[in-house]
Order: C-alpha cells, then structure tokens, then sequence
C-alpha cells in the first residue's frame, strides 16, 4: 500500500474522491498493527461549507471531522484493502461525538488533525472486503477532541448499478441532469444557524411555532456537497438538513439565535437511498397525545414539549427522514449553546 507517503493533494484526491484541492484535507495514512491506522489531516479555518458557523468560527464542526474521517476511511479501502476506485461505499450508519476541546480547534488558524483508526467488523467475501466498521479516535496534539465511528459496506461498480437500478425502478437520474435547487422558498440562513444561503439544506418550515417538519431543498450545484455528480442525497446531507430542522426548532422556541447552537454530536442509520428528484421530508417525531418530543438526556430541564414548544437549552431531538412513504433513515442531532459546548475546553 502506499499509505505513509506525503502524496500531492491531487493524488490524494482521487484516493478520497474529491477532485477539488480545496476539499482534500487526508494528509497521509499508515498502518500501525494489523487492522490499526494512523492518519493526519489539515483543516482549514476557512471553509464556506464546513466553517459556515456565524457564532463559532473557531470550533470545529463535527461534519467537517466525519468528512476528514470519511476521507481517511476511503483512502485506507484504496490502498490497504486494494478495492478499485469504482467501489461505491455505501454508509450504513454512524456516531459522531466531540469533547469541548473541539471547540478551540481553530484558535490559531487551521487545525492539525491526527486520526488513531481501527477496522472493526471486517466481512469479507471471495478474498476481497465487502464491509467494515471504522472505529476513529481524534486528536490534535495532546488534546482529545471526540470520536468517530462509521459503518461501511462497499459495492463494486456493477453491483452498485443493480442496487440503484433496484431501488429506482430504473436508472436513477444524476444531479447534474435536474434543475439546481428544487421549487419552494428555502430557510433563510438566520433560521437554521448558518451565514451563506447557499448552506441552507431545508425548506417549508413552518411560520409560527412549533417548528417540527422541514423539506429537503438543496442546491445540485453545491461545491461541496456535490463536488462531483451523484444520483442521490449522500448521509452527510441528511446529517445537516437535520441539524437545521433542529436548529429552527430550538430558535423558534426560545428566541435564541440558531447560530449561537454548536453541533456536538450525532448519531444516524441509513437504510434507503435519498433520491434526488422526489420530496424528502424530515421531522422531529411528537410524543404520545401529539406534543413534540422532549429532546433525550434533558432530565430535570422538561419533562415534556409543552404545546408551545419549549426545549431545554441542549440535549439531542430524534429527526426521522422518510420518502415515498418510508423511513429512509433516523437520526439524532445533539446541540449545546456554544459557550456552553467550550467549557472546560
């Protein structure tokens, strides 16, 4: 494997498909045992995606941590486990946790990551690997800023097209052959907690409060989230439309700005792919007799979403993603203030 050289970031690229310099932070990976790993990679202080966060420029955002794992992940299923470039990885879940420490990363401008990861739960068929659990650890210098964990299952290129062609009922259309952004006034940045409108992934929420449902609305053209055609919504997109849907909530209830919310973890399983021309709707699930769901591990805060909505000040809200009538996955989004989310960092 050519894992431990300093490669040009193009070469790199391809490795993590990313073919924007700009979107490659993966530095270098090398084995240490037999299923262990270690990576570092740069992220940059100035992101207009990932460092979108008005309130918190100097934290790290825990999607900007998973993509640096994602990459280090797809590097390592390159080069240590041989699988072609044509594999498609597909995410069957994940779990993202940070310590405050993450909140400082980028104090002194962009942030030196080291990645301690292990490939649990490997199956293999015929020789080559078909999935693996990636358990990450992260830290920056003696700092300890969180940990990653992300369930794979790869495809090779044939087998993928059949999933696709399965689920479809046909070949599945590419973002680049629909329209940019679908019809329908999107949030505005202020709304979700972001600056750029560009960033803001939902859309039909509602005018007075609760806030609990949102629509998918995200730009095809996304130089980020779409930094190459694709024929679905990826988890990551998912990921952060819940995070605004959760975000709106939490603003709408308290009056508190969206922006003065940090993301300090999420959890989320995938079990249908997000297409991309048809409505994907998104919702915080209501208790039994109709109230919102109390957000989880809010004991002794509220006990319950009272009618008009209130939430505690942090703690983590279920989000249930469906289309055609199904659950395509469930996530859990967990937010703190931002001041609250650095103590003791």
């Amino acid at each position: 494997m050519t894992a431990g050289n300093v490669l040009p970031a193009a070469d790199i690229g391809a490795l993590v498909h990313r073919g924007a310099g700009t979107e490659v932070f993966l530095v270098d990976a090398r084995p240490t045992g037999e299923h262990e790993f270690t990576a570092t990679a740069r992220l940059p202080h100035r992101h207009a995606y990932y460092n979108d966060l008005p309130d918190n420029p100097r934290g790290a955002d825990p999607l900007l941590l998973l993509e640096a794992c994602r990459q280090a992940g797809s590097y390592l299923a390159h080069t240590a486990f041989e699988l072609p470039l044509s594999t498609a990885f597909l995410v069957t879940d994940w779990e993202v946790r940070t310590r405050p420490a993450a909140q400082r990363l980028f104090e002194d401008g962009d942030g030196a990551l080291t990645l301690h990861i292990t490939a649990e739960n490997q199956v293999q068929r015929a020789g080559t690997v078909r999935s693996v659990r990636w358990r990450i650890a992260l830290s920056a210098g003696r700092a300890e800023l969180g940990e990653v964990v992300i369930g794979v299952v790869y495809a090779g290129a044939t087998e993928y097209r059949a999933l696709r062609t399965l689920q479809y009922g046909g070949p599945p259309p590419r973002s680049d052959a629909l329209p940019d952004r679908p019809a329908g006034s999107p949030a505005t940045p202020a709304e979700v907690g972001r600056a750029r409108a560009e960033n803001v992934l939902v859309a039909g929420l509602s005018t007075t409060a609760p806030v609990r449902e949102a629509r998918l609305a995200v730009p095809l053209r996304h130089p980020t989230l779409f930094v190459h055609p694709n024929d679905h919504f990826t988890a990551l997109i998912l990921t952060d439309a819940a995070r605004q849907l959760c975000f709106a909530r939490h603003a709408r209830a308290t009056g508190a700005p969206a922006a003065g919310l940090a993301l300090t973890g999420f959890t989320g399983t995938f079990s249908r792919f997000a297409e991309l021309d048809a409505p994907v709707l998104l919702s915080i699930p209501e208790a039994p007799g109709g109230a919102a769901t109390a957000p989880a591990g809010t004991a002794g805060v509220e006990d319950t979403a009272a009618a008009e909505d209130t939430v505690p000040a942090e703690g983590t809200m279920p989000v249930e993603v469906r289309q055609h009538d199904r659950t395509i996955a469930d996530l859990g989004i967990t937010y703190a203030p931002v001041t609250a989310a650095r103590r003791n960092a």
